[in-house]
């Protein structure tokens, strides 16, 4: 054992003769000895004792299973052997698979709702008020995501050290260490350091450490030979975790090694540039005004360019994290003191230089600088070689206040001019301002960054002083934790404890949900996908603190990720809020009583031997709809349950006399299926039936049923309000400049009246007419041609605008046309032109809309 070990137990040990009942061991003699010190023994916070005196028991130790969990304690997540981790780890994969997110486009964007113009690159637009991201499709996104994501085996040495813990001079704290020989010491999961720790405990040392996470993921992947092949694996996994889990970005502090594997998800990046030279030698303050600042921040992105620049997944950069002069901690003054005591300067623009012009171009002379300040600069070249000069505030902080603005607007404006040259298809995320950042520099910021970004911890996201600008704002930072999974630190933000891992989830969706209904937010970051380790990190304050969703064990803890999924599947529609329209009739019809009717049940039980039927009258919608989606929730049933949705042809089904034996037949095939569980509702596009409807008899009729036999109970138009059917009816723009506004970008080249850009034969004033997607190809095109009883054709189309014509014209040689009406019916209204004459061998109509 290491000597140093010994010599900290001769320190600890203390003989007592007195029954111990704590952590479930048996009243006998034992030996106690203190908790071992924080400061010196690699962990930030130690178990509790259930002592007064704080001490433990001989047989307290070791305190750590072999898989990296806190022995004396037992929580639902634990995991109790090996067969234990195998079956958790199954169940999780059946489940991760087969429930994914509704509606979404490969990147996580909204394809339910509207689709604007594709760039390639995402990009921000505002829609009705409300903020959003844009995915390269055109499909609206939100950024919810994760930061601090990477496989158990990390490429960048900084995040690889606070995953893994140390062992050398603590080895009574562990039990049943890989053995020597096993293929996790091989893999080099448990072993020397290569190189020195640089922070903490064991900072210049390289100790013994282990990896849990690592470790136990090569019991989930027995068939990884190589830390390669193991680190491939699960990144793989956390990508499909997060898409399953509902979140749609990488946040920041990722491993770079996941931005480029395939399979990705959306990212954001962290970029940390060669600072360009201190000011009076503080960290706190770089000196910005040197062309060494502008030419590294062009180096570091020109680095980036064929990885991560033109990286269609890239969502955007930030440059910089909680910057230590943005702070509520530091002033203008702090700034200014710091820039008067610094040396003198080379002819360059350096910080001292720019504050010395800023001040000759207000005074003019040293003598004006003088008298109002108080000092007696003899020269403004003295004021550049004085180091000793410290004015009095009252004659000198307006300039302070005014120097610390044009160094924030170097800044920023160097960053901005930076990201425009070398990476313009990127968003500019700014610098991740802490939630107690400074108004007048969070006001500066949002002119020139695409999204304003800051690390909110608390209960929700809220607009702190200086986000008074109309930017998109992202909170990139939160969490909350819990001391019930022994993991006893504290996380980042004291104030975000809770009691316990149920109490925890609720919180995380909260929080989520305040993000999502605020229309200047475009995004919420959780902090972090792992837990640190039991016995603390190799690194930096040694910290042992539950802030991911994933443990030592490799799993997901499942409070956490059934709230993820809730919050995260239904964030489109709740962020979009479209109104939404009840069934007019549902009732469920069973094979097993083919006779009975429950048109009156407050569920709808689909399942073997029973499906369910829903009616939406659409008489009553006026307002232009562009796209609809079918809600259901479901609220019990089989864990599992694959169930899918058909349109009915019959319309004239009643409710309360619908059985099993006079149910409407023929039926259309499925035109959607899914897998849920309850609790998680779920999304069906029905926007080509919608238009079908709107152009014919303004209803819709469907039968849900399952696939499998499995079973669940979804709400019913009788029962709570929170569960019942919906559809969800997604309206347009109501001018042709606010759809042009909405659906192009400024300069498109494809938004013509003439232009066809989704190429399905539509041209834009047409699409706009009839309300449909000028960036989505109609299954549906939105009018329907028949014959009359009598032979004559008839033309029936949706009158879905006020400032357009209409114009039903007819032919007999596609050569003479001639108007039969114009502007048929009412705006909003299905309208249905025939043919006024008869006795023609061939007939055409054609329907004409001009603009004024």
């Amino acid at each position: 054992m290491h000597a140093r070990f010994f010599e900290r137990t001769r320190r600890w040990r203390r003989l007592a003769a007195v029954a111990f009942l704590g952590w479930g061991i048996p009243a006998q003699a034992v030996t106690y000895v203190p908790p071992p010190n924080p400061a010196t023994d690699g962990m930030e916070t130690f178990p509790p004792s259930s002592r007064t005196d704080g001490l433990y028991p001989d047989t307290f130790f070791p305190f750590i299973d072999q898989f990296g969990q806190f022995k004396h304690l037992t929580w639902g997540d634990k995991v109790a052997d090996l067969p234990d981790l195998t079956s958790r780890f199954e169940q999780e994969q059946a489940e991760r698979t087969a429930l994914q997110p509704f509606g979404w486009s490969q990147y996580g964007g909204w394809k339910h709702g509207p689709r604007l113009e594709p760039t390639g690159f995402f990009r921000r637009a505002q829609i009705d008020g409300r903020w959003w991201l844009v995915d390269p499709e055109g499909y609206l996104f939100f950024s919810s995501g994760v930061t601090t994501v990477s496989s158990v085996v990390r490429t960048d040495v900084s995040g690889a050290s606070s995953m893994r813990t140390g062992i050398t001079g603590r080895e009574n704290f562990f039990e049943n260490l890989p053995p020597a020989g096993d293929v996790a010491r091989t893999l080099g999961l448990l072993a020397n350091e290569t190189a020195t720790v640089t922070s903490g405990e064991y900072q210049g040392q390289r100790p013994l450490a282990a990896n849990f996470f690592a470790i136990n993921a090569l019991r989930q992947f027995p068939g990884a030979a190589s830390v390669e092949s193991l680190r491939a694996s699960t990144s793989a996994l956390a990508f499909d975790r997060l898409r399953s889990w509902g979140f749609t970005t990488i946040g920041g502090w990722s491993d770079p090694d996941l931005f480029v594997r395939p399979g990705r998800r959306p990212y954001t990046h962290v970029l940390v540039y060669t600072h360009p030279g201190l000011i009076n030698g503080t960290v706190t303050f770089l000196d910005y005004f040197r062309d060494a600042f502008a030419a590294n921040l062009r180096t570091l992105l020109q680095a980036e360019v064929g990885k991560t620049i033109g990286d269609p997944w890239n969502i955007g950069f930030y440059i910089d994290n909680e910057r230590d002069w943005t702070k509520s901690n530091v002033t203008a003054r702090d700034l200014g003191l710091t820039v008067l005591a610094s040396a003198a300067e080379p002819l360059e623009r350096y910080a001292k230089r720019a504050f010395r012009d800023q001040l000759q171009a207000k005074y003019g002379t040293a003598a004006a600088l003088n008298a109002q300040w108080g000092v007696a600069y003899t020269s403004w070249d003295d004021f550049l070689t004085r180091r000793d000069v410290v004015p009095a505030a009252a004659g000198s902080d307006a300039d302070m206040n005014a120097y610390e603005i044009l160094y924030a607007e170097t800044y920023f404006r160097a960053c901005r001019d930076a990201m425009r040259e070398t990476a313009p298809q990127h968003l500019y995320l700014g610098c991740r301002f802490t939630t107690g950042g400074r108004a007048a520099l969070m006001q500066i910021a949002s002119t020139y960054v695409d999204v304003l970004t800051v690390n909110i911890y608390g209960s929700t996201i809220r607009l702190l002083n200086g986000m008074d600008a109309d930017v998109p704002v992202m909170s990139t930072e939160f969490h909350f934790f819990s001391r019930d999974t022994g993991l006893f630190a504290r996380a980042v933000a004291t104030s975000t404890e809770r009691a316990t891992q149920a109490e925890r989830a609720q919180a995380m969706q909260a929080y989520l949900a305040s993000a999502i209904a605020h229309p200047r937010f475009v995004g919420g970051h959780w902090f972090q996908y792992f837990d640190y380790p039991t016995s603390g990190r190799l690194n930096s304050r040694n910290m042992n603190s539950n802030l991911g969703l994933v443990d030592t064990s490799n799993l997901p803890q499942t409070a956490m990720i059934n709230a993820a999924r809730i919050i995260n599947y239904g964030m489109y529609r709740n962020r979009y809020a479209p109104p939404t329209l009840q069934p007019a009739a549902d009732t469920v019809v069973s094979s097993a009583a083919p006779g009975q009717n429950e048109g009156t049940a407050t569920t709808l039980t689909v399942g073997a031997t029973s499906q369910a039927f829903l009616r939406f009258d659409l008489s009553s919608v006026a307002s232009t709809v562009e796209r609809a989606v079918l809600l259901l929730t479901p609220v019990a049933g089989d864990s599992l349950a694959n169930h899918a949705l058909a349109a009915v042809d019959d319309m004239n089904w009643v409710e309360t006399s619908l059985t099993w034996s006079n149910r409407p037949v023929p039926e259309q095939p499925a035109l959607a299926q899914w897998t849920t569980r309850a609790g998680l509702p779920v999304e069906v596009d029905v926007t080509p039936w919608l238009r079908r409807a709107m152009a014919d008899n303004r209803k819709l009729s469907f039968r849900l049923f399952s696939t499998d036999g499995s079973a669940l109970n979804y709400g019913s138009k009788e029962g709570d309000a929170a569960v019942r059917p919906q559809l969800l009816l997604l309206l347009g723009p109501t001018s042709r400049a606010a759809w042009r506004s909405q659906y192009f970008t400024a300069g498109s080249s494809v938004a013509g009246d003439l232009d066809d850009p989704d190429r399905d034969g539509i041209p834009n004033l047409l699409e706009y007419a009839l309300a449909l997607s000028p960036h989505q190809a109609e299954a549906q095109p939105g009018w329907k041609f028949a014959l009359a009883e009598d032979g004559r054709a008839t033309l029936t189309f949706y009158r879905a605008r006020a400032d357009v014509t209409y114009r039903v014209e007819v032919s007999s040689d596609l050569q003479t046309w001639m108007t039969v009406v114009t502007n048929p019916g009412i705006v909003g209204g299905t309208v249905t032109v025939t043919d006024p004459t008869t006795g023609w061998p061939r007939r055409f109509l054609r329907l004409r809309v001009e603009a004024p």
